[in-house]
Parts: C-alpha cells; structure tokens; sequence
C-alpha cells in the first residue's frame, strides 16, 4: 500500500473546507446569505488553469497551458461553476494562482521557462 502524498491530503482538506463555506444549510443557491463571493486557489498542475498559456502560445501551442485535462474543463472549475462563481488563472488576471510543478514550499528544479512558485509562495504572495 502507498502513502498518501502530502498535497493529496491538502487538497482534500481544502475541498471539505470548501464545501464547509459553500453550505448553507445544504444549499448551493449563489443567492444565498452565505454563498461565497469569489474562490481562491492555489496548488500545482492538478488546479493550474494556465500559468504557463503564454509561453505555450509562444512555443506556438496557443491552446495549451493546462496540464491535466486540455481542453476539458478542470476540477476547479466544476467548482466555481457548482457555486456560480468565476476562476480564472491569475497570468489572465484570475483568483487562481496554482503553477504546474510546484511544491508545498521549496521551488521545483529549474525548469527553462517555467516560474516554480512553491504552494506557500502562492498563498503569501496572494495575503
């Protein structure tokens, strides 16, 4: 049997959170009293919306950028749209700071092109 890896279990923790500020008595109504206003990710490749888009496009692939599931829509987004609410990837101006090879909190190897923003670095850049 395989440990869990770390960001596994964080990213499950942060969706129970998730779901624990979306409820409302069970509702996910975006009119209600208690219905979040924006969401906010950040993570690697599994919620990374496009950080690398541009440099994609550069490479001339300009419908890439997405790691996981080019061109279909990624679990965040299911996210967003379940509780009415727009996600983008913060390279196009977004809330979603998630960067394909990150780590929790050292920087990936060098990759050319590629930023390598830890997950703590996400979060600290965005408080």
């Amino acid at each position: 049997m395989h440990p869990i890896p770390r960001t596994a279990l964080l990213c499950t923790a942060c969706l129970y959170g998730l779901a624990g500020c979306a409820s409302d008595g069970g509702s996910t109504d975006a009119n209600a009293p208690n219905a979040p206003t924006r969401l906010v990710a950040f993570g690697d490749s599994f919620t990374d919306q496009g950080a690398y888009a541009e440099l994609a496009a550069s490479l001339g692939v300009p419908d890439a950028g997405r790691f996981t599931t080019n061109p279909d829509p990624m679990w965040i987004e299911h996210v967003a749209d379940r509780l009415g609410l727009e996600i983008r990837s913060s390279a196009a101006g977004g809330t979603n700071h998630a960067e394909g090879f990150a780590r929790n909190a050292l920087a990936a190897p060098a990759q050319p092109g590629l930023s390598q923003t830890p997950i703590a670095l996400q979060v600290e850049r965005f408080l």
